[in-house]
């Protein structure tokens, strides 16, 4: 209780730490079934758009839309374990961090807020992971990436979890792994977790931790993380807000000012080209 009203100093044992290690078991044991349930949601979802990943991995030649989905499903899937591991490592390396390199942890323990808040789904309500725990990878992804913070993270991948495939096999889920398909990897979001995730992707990239570093946000994220990511989007919210109220006020005879107008833009302004016309 005391943690969530006064925060915590460190990461472990913290409410932080409980919602990780839960998406860690839970990513624990994939099995077929799991990666079959993925694929078929996502196929379900996106199938114009898996055509464009058909070439993906079949020497030119072009792959059916199912066993490219369900290709995408194992490696995505494979990822987010890493990921879940490699939030808790960055999260033991915290307190270190708070001492060499303070703004940068305070970046850190947002990404690591973000992540582990939009992961927070039972496994019977996440379609093998396609809902929300596959935005909560990209999500995670793209953000240490852009607050450069990605190395650690690739470095577990390729010691911890590649060593099993030839040299070709490893360089292909490592350029899965890689900015400019995570990327391209966005047009596969469900649907209506887009906008979402453009909303908070975009607190990322206008979160200044010099502001940040004036109260003590770190404790706070550790105790509350769900907190945590209410406080980043307040900054891109209450603008956003005062347009919906000011374009509803000027036009009559539109009540509702639509989402995408804005979270398209956010899109752009954030630097995914995924979503750009």
């Amino acid at each position: 209780m005391w943690s969530n009203l006064f925060g915590t100093e460190n990461y472990e044992g913290s409410k932080l730490e409980q919602l990780i290690l839960t998406q860690q078991k839970l990513l624990d044991h994939v099995d077929q079934v799991q990666t079959e349930t993925f694929a078929t949601a996502m196929l379900s979802e996106h199938r114009a758009t898996m055509e464009q990943f058909s070439h993906i991995r079949s020497g030119g030649s072009e792959l059916p839309e199912y066993f490219a989905s369900k290709l995408l499903a194992s490696c995505f899937l494979r990822f987010m374990t890493v990921a879940s591991k490699a939030a808790h490592a960055y999260g033991l390396a915290l307190k270190r961090m708070r001492e060499t390199d303070p703004l940068s942890s305070i970046v850190l323990v947002n990404c690591l807020a973000l992540y582990a808040v939009m992961s927070d789904l039972p496994a019977t309500q996440a379609q093998g992971g396609y809902r929300k725990w596959f935005r909560a990878y990209l999500l995670f992804r793209w953000s240490m990436g852009k607050a450069g913070l990605i190395a650690p993270w690739q470095k577990l991948l390729e010691n911890e979890n590649l060593g099993e495939f030839d040299q070709d096999t490893k360089s292909f889920l490592l350029y899965l792994f890689s900015e400019d398909f995570t990327n391209k990897a966005l047009r596969l979001l469900p649907t209506d977790e887009t906008e979402e995730f453009v909303l908070y992707a975009h607190s990322i990239t206008d979160f200044d931790p010099r502001t940040a570093s004036r109260w003590n946000q770190i404790p706070a994220a550790l105790g509350n993380p769900k907190g945590a990511v209410e406080g980043l989007l307040a900054p891109i919210l209450a603008p956003v807000l005062g347009g919906l109220v000011s374009r509803a006020q000027s036009n009559s005879h539109t009540a509702v000012f639509p989402a995408s107008d804005w979270s398209h833009q956010m899109a752009i302004n954030s630097g995914f080209t995924a979503f750009k016309p």
